[in-house]
């Protein structure tokens, strides 16, 4: 991974925090704790109520504040307060049978979906008594994830039976590939951070964090979860008032993710995929959108760093807030771009710092 330790000139000096963004995983004994997004090292948070037993999964509720868990022992949906760990019954799946390893919540239309691995049947369940009723059986074996990308207003699905990446229908319970996670053997949870704009994957098997481009199914190692965890569900609870905002300049197989976080204190990962010649990433202040061989140009370039992994650092500064940062991806020599100069170029990810 490389450091884009020229950020520095785009940006003030230190000055103090910001509210915390944190992904948040469970193990099967309950305890929680909070995973950085640029390393994958987790530290301390919680651990949920006894009265869970075997906890499963987590959705979270950001409108409501609410996290919710999963009880594969108990065959029912909790809640859990996560500062002090407390656990509070929603209520009961309805049925035994069911063991809901995929959990998440859809935040446009209000609705908690669950995935049992005992027949690959996506379910909608009641928030409010837990009971779960079946929308439709995806045909995939093992057990099977959820993550709902709330900026696209698209459910993703993984499975453990195939290592892929699938579109879920929420009517129907069907599973459409997208592609193969390629890096991924055991995947066992999914969150999106809807202010990043990036879908994360726990792989048990591995102990590792992942981040997925939605587009090409790729799955990037991004470091270690600990051996020791058997973290088996994952959620993103969103803070502070950063973003990352993508905009439509690609041309060609090229593609442009985020991971990290948006505060000050920390650090924005920027992942190019799709390159056939020698990738660049690009860092500019100032926007444009300068059309160029039927690409477009998506700021003003100020520094420009080789390879497919940049991480920009954040200075810890309030002064920061609201600044703004953009990030594009060049492939040189890369096919389907432009000719002369033979270039391709990704889509533009605006950096709001909050």
């Amino acid at each position: 991974m490389k450091t884009f330790a020229a950020a520095a000139v785009l940006v003030p000096l230190l000055l103090g925090p910001v509210a915390a963004q944190r992904l948040v995983a469970i193990d099967t004994n309950r305890t929680m704790v909070t995973i950085d997004p640029q390393t994958g090292a987790t530290s301390p948070l919680a651990t949920a109520g006894a009265a869970i037993g075997t906890s499963l999964a987590l959705a979270y509720d950001a409108a409501a504040g609410v996290m919710f868990v999963s009880s594969g022992s108990q065959d029912a949906l909790f809640t859990v307060n996560l500062v002090t760990g407390a656990a509070t019954l929603v209520g009961s799946y309805g049925s035994a049978a069911l063991t809901m390893h995929g959990l998440e919540y859809d935040s446009v239309h209000g609705q908690l979906y669950g995935c049992s691995s005992h027949d690959g049947g996506l379910y909608a369940i009641d928030r409010t008594t837990g009971l779960a009723t079946l929308r439709g059986l995806s045909g995939i074996s093992g057990t099977l994830n959820l993550g709902y990308d709330s900026r696209t207003d698209t459910l993703f699905g993984t499975s453990t039976g195939g290592d892929s990446l699938y579109v879920v229908d929420r009517l129907t319970g069907a599973f459409t590939l997208v592609a193969n996670l390629q890096n991924s053997i055991n995947p066992n949870a999914l969150a999106y951070d809807s202010q990043v704009g990036t879908l994360y994957l726990l792989d048990n098997a591995a102990d590792q964090l992942f981040a997925i481009d939605t587009t090409t199914g790729q799955a990037h190692a991004l470091g270690s979860t600990g051996a020791a965890n058997n973290l088996l569900g994952l959620a993103y609870v969103p803070g502070g008032t950063g973003s990352v905002q993508r905009q439509a300049h690609g041309c060609g197989a090229a593609s442009i993710t985020a991971y990290g976080s948006t505060r000050p204190g920390s650090g924005l990962g920027v992942l190019l995929d799709g390159f056939t010649g020698a990738p660049f990433v690009g860092f500019g202040t100032s926007a444009i959108a300068l059309p160029f061989c039927g690409c477009t140009i998506g700021h003003d370039w100020a520094v420009v760093v080789a390879g497919s992994n940049v991480m920009l650092p954040i200075p810890n500064s309030l002064g920061l807030l609201g600044a703004q940062v953009g990030m594009q991806g060049l492939d040189l020599f890369g096919v389907g771009g432009c000719a002369d100069p033979q270039i391709v170029l990704t889509d533009t990810l605006r950096l709001t710092i909050g």
